[in-house]
């Protein structure tokens, strides 16, 4: 089934290049790569270590790995490919890497030119991206080739009947890591090359930023004296919850939202939904000595969340309602009970955080007033899921050590 796999991969490329003069994330993804084939005829000489990320999420969780990596051994240059405009805007200018490109479109010559480009020592897939023409390439110029923090469902194409071309890209790979057992087990069904369930490299992460977290003046002159409910990249749905809850809410509660988009339609869009009654400001128009007169706090810049939710006593989590989970870890590191939707079964640590009883999953609006209401009104059972919350983190670190370690013998 390789040709349908790679008549897919041409028209989803087709599909960018024809959306380029009307949609924004096109233009970026076309113009990007141009970029980045500039880039490589003047490439500086030297080996380099490669991590492919298709978007900014995978970014975090690659980046302990690559950070420890290149500090064992700065003998080597860092290159960083994404897949995504999202990943790659935000994080375009990061100073651990000698370069951030974008990966070029998958095809047989644009894996060939890149590799010819860069002398590749050792490359690195984050989760969930399979392109195979490089990962061909790799394999076949013997390049040691690893996929990190990868999670495999029964449901994915590796384990179906037409999957052929799926398990072919696994045997590329010279070891795999997951981040559980079940993914292992799963894939021991296959032929694979070694597999190691060494565990998320989130956990290290999300410790490593809670240490490193910012004060936030602001925000700190908001939530002083009250209790502070924060919706990290909240969606549509959680957005249209938390007016319902805020309309009622006493003055001794506060809301933080940083809402997935940042764009200024949407942002406006919210602003609407606040109840008159309640004051709402903007964390770019906000002012220190008056911003603790408002009750709804709207972070409409990017790059803040996580080190504001130290500030949080209750987290609500979005993208559980179809888009996708966000990050709950980056809350749970600070010891906040965490609320989201019920569309998670993608994100083992969600299961996890609520079998340990950090979290509660709610299936609709009504589910999410009592949650909330719960946990507020009983501080016993706050301080259980606050402290519950902590743990699971702090014991879930150390998959980045496990690979690195792994991935030195290679070098």
């Amino acid at each position: 089934m390789r040709w349908l796999y790679e008549i897919s991969t041409r028209i989803y490329h087709t599909g960018i290049r024809l959306a380029y003069p009307f949609y924004g994330k096109a233009k970026q993804w076309v113009d990007g790569r141009k970029a980045t084939n500039s880039w490589l005829t003047s490439a500086r000489k030297g080996k380099y270590l490669w991590f492919h990320c298709a978007s900014l999420g995978e970014f975090e969780q690659g980046k302990p790995v690559m950070e420890t990596l290149r500090k064992q051994h700065p003998e080597y240059k860092l290159v960083v490919t994404f897949f995504s405009p999202s990943g790659y805007e935000i994080r375009k200018n990061y100073s651990g890497a000698d370069q951030v490109l974008y990966l070029p479109a998958a095809s047989a010559s644009n894996a060939r030119k890149f590799l010819d480009h860069l002398d590749i020592a050792l490359a690195v897939f984050v989760k969930y991206e399979f392109w195979y023409p490089y990962l061909k390439a790799l394999h076949q110029r013997s390049v040691p080739v690893f996929l990190i923090a990868a999670v495999f469902r029964d449901d994915q194409p590796f384990f179906k009947w037409y999957g052929g071309v799926w398990r072919e890209m696994l045997g590329f790979f010279s070891a795999i890591f997951v981040q559980e057992e079940a993914s292992k087990k799963r894939l021991e069904k296959l032929k694979t090359p070694p597999v190691y369930a060494t565990g998320d490299t989130r956990f290290d992460r999300v410790i490593e930023t809670a240490l490193q977290a910012k004060e936030v003046p602001l925000v700190n002159a908001f939530t002083q004296g009250r209790t502070t409910i924060i919706a990290g990249s909240s969606w549509g749905p959680e957005e249209e919850m938390l007016a319902t809850f805020i309309r009622k809410a006493s003055a001794e509660l506060c809301f933080v939202i940083a809402p997935h988009d940042v764009g200024e339609n949407h942002v406006r869009a919210l602003l609407k939904k606040i109840p008159e009654n309640k004051k709402a400001e903007r964390f770019t128009r906000a002012k220190p000595d008056s911003v603790a007169e408002a009750q709804v706090l709207v972070v409409d810049q990017v790059g803040y969340l996580s080190s504001i939710y130290r500030y949080g006593d209750v987290a609500f989590i979005g993208g559980a309602f179809g888009k996708g989970l966000h990050n709950i870890l980056e809350a749970s590191v600070f010891g906040m009970p965490v609320i989201f939707g019920p569309d998670h079964q993608r994100f083992p640590e969600a299961a996890d955080l609520i079998d340990k009883g950090g979290a509660l999953s709610i299936s609709d609006e009504t589910a999410f007033l009592n949650a909330l209401q719960q946990i507020i009104g009983d501080p016993d059972k706050k301080q259980r899921m606050a402290a519950a919350s902590a743990l699971y983190v702090r014991e879930k670190q150390g998959a980045t050590r496990a690979i690195v370690k792994i991935l030195s013998a290679y070098l």
